[in-house]
């Protein structure tokens, strides 16, 4: 199966990938520990088994990232082999995980051979794909018969209270209108239906859709505001707000956030959905 290269202009994509080179470090340091939670459910997904029953599988992970996925897949006896297209992630999950080859390459037209991986994932990265069903595609080519392909969403507002907060600050206090610039903004397409379609559309079979629940445990108010004004798609909203608009902002969302408190801090839930497939 031939996949044509993208005809995503090269404007959009060097602005996604300046915008992620300047965020990696803050999503590795903000968001990391909530990411990585869902992981071992993505991997258990498509049969990367912990205790070494999975050693010698052919793991690629797409838009890697920091790296998290990889490396667990790696712990867990996998060859793996991680690819993103900001430079800036590349270096970073190789600092984080030096034992796994990492490379620069787009999910859109993958640098391997037909049949070359056992499993393919792919951690909170889809949304960020300009066509996804050509990352979809191209998963499918590169796995071989009986492959795994899977990958991980973050829940729409009306499931996720930490979307909730910050947006519903937004909307009573500032420009909840305001458009965000192309570097590290989503696709558009969240909707497990649609991409329940893609993968059918690309021939995988017995899809399968999940929920993984998360919790963000930031200890202080400080690390609220840090987070959401550093490491997250909020911040390209946030940025563009006046000074005024962001102190009645900040008060929103600390005031929502108090609904979480526990005796060591926060603990505000949070909900991935996992979609996992077969090639036939």
């Amino acid at each position: 199966m031939t996949i044509p290269k993208s005809t995503a202009s090269l404007e959009t994509k060097q602005s996604r990938r300046s915008g992620w080179d300047s965020r990696a470090r803050a999503y590795h340091k903000y968001q990391g520990k909530v990411s990585a939670q869902a992981v071992g459910p993505l991997l258990d997904a498509v049969g990367i088994a912990a205790g070494g029953a999975s050693a010698g599988q052919r793991v690629l992970d797409v838009a890697t990232g920091p790296g998290y996925a990889a490396g667990e897949a790696a712990r867990r006896g996998a060859r793996v082999m991680g690819l993103d297209f900001a430079p800036a992630m590349v270096a970073l999950a190789s600092r984080n995980f030096p034992e796994v080859a990492f490379l620069e390459g787009d999910g859109d037209h993958l640098p391997f051979a037909d049949d070359a991986f056992d499993a393919v994932i792919c951690c909170f990265g889809m949304p960020q794909m300009a066509l996804p069903e050509r990352v979809i595609a191209e998963a499918h080519r590169v796995l071989s018969p009986g492959g795994r392909y899977g990958f991980t969403l973050r829940a729409g507002k009306a499931r996720d209270p930490n979307k909730q907060m910050v947006y519903a600050a937004v909307q009573a206090h500032g420009k909840a209108d305001v458009a965000l610039p192309p570097a590290g903004s989503d696709s558009g397409l969240r909707d497990p239906a649609k991409y329940e379609a893609l993968l059918a559309a690309a021939g995988f079979t017995g899809i399968e859709i999940s929920e993984v629940p998360v919790v963000w445990r930031p200890q202080t108010e400080q690390e609220i505001l840090d987070t959401v004004y550093n490491g997250s798609r909020s911040s390209r909203l946030l940025e563009r707000e006046n000074p005024q608009a962001r102190e009645k902002i900040d008060r929103a969302i600390l005031e929502f956030a108090a609904r979480f408190k526990v005796v060591e801090g926060f603990k505000i839930p949070r909900l991935a959905l996992l979609l996992a497939a077969r090639k036939t």
